[in-house]
């Protein structure tokens, strides 16, 4: 198993911190990058490409980094990045195919945009961590195997539904065992409490209003009335009958 927290140390150590592109600054975006920033050594976030310049460096801002450079073309991107300062880019291409950037980091929710990134990265030699789900579902498998033609890696993010199930899969895996299915079962079960109930207004009509559990007081009550009802072939039911 490869300690991730022992490589990312030793990069710090050696000046050589993995410089990470980010193509989109969303809400996902945005925890990334302050993250990455403020929790992780050994890796830096380099360049930020949205569409709207003013929300990459509100992300940017919002993690604590300030004097952030604005570049308008590949040579002021790549001299941003050189001096340290964060980055940026007008057009999200140049970080596709600067020299300074090591990886680059999907979280547009795009398919065909998200797409042309993915592989304008691969043609420049630089593998795509997605934090895409939309391109990944629709394209997924196809852009895997340009990843493979260009000697690149397409992976999902650590701590996503699919990075999970595959490092739960190999630690089954190391115990000996035998995985027999893999299933994502979010969203499947609805708690009973959030279900509502209707009950009679003071008009007559019907009102809703939410469900609660039973008191013990409500469960004895019931229990008792259960009890108390008249059974086919109880002691109350033949006496009924002869009265009858």
């Amino acid at each position: 198993m490869i300690i991730v927290d022992r490589a990312l140390a030793a990069h710090e150590a050696q000046g050589t911190a993995i410089r990470v592109g980010m193509i989109g600054a969303g809400f996902m975006g945005q925890g990334l990058t302050n993250q990455i920033v403020n929790s992780v050594r050994g890796m830096r976030m380099a360049a930020i490409y949205n569409r709207k310049p003013e929300r990459a460096i509100g992300v940017y801002k919002y993690a604590g980094c300030e004097d952030v450079v604005v570049a308008k073309s590949q040579n002021a991107l790549d001299d941003a990045i050189r001096r340290g300062k964060p980055a940026v880019a007008e057009d999200p291409f140049t970080i596709c195919r600067s020299p300074e950037v090591d990886i680059v980091v999907d979280v547009t929710g795009s398919v065909e945009f998200g797409a042309q990134v993915i592989l304008e990265a691969f043609a420049h030699k630089k593998s795509v961590v997605l934090m895409n789900a939309e391109v990944d579902a629709t394209i997924g498998p196809i852009l895997r195997v340009y990843a493979k033609q260009h000697g690149q890696i397409l992976s999902a993010c650590e701590g996503d539904e699919p990075g999970v199930q595959m490092n739960l899969y190999r630690w089954v895996k190391g115990l000996g065992l035998i995985p027999r299915a893999m299933v994502n079962v979010k969203g499947c079960r609805i708690p009973i409490a959030t279900r509502p109930r209707r009950r009679a207004g003071r008009s007559g009509g019907a009102r809703t209003r939410p469900w609660s559990p039973p008191s013990p007081t409500d469960r004895r009550s019931a229990s008792s009335s259960r009890s108390s009802r008249t059974r086919p072939g109880s002691r109350s039911a033949r006496a009924a009958c002869r009265a009858g």
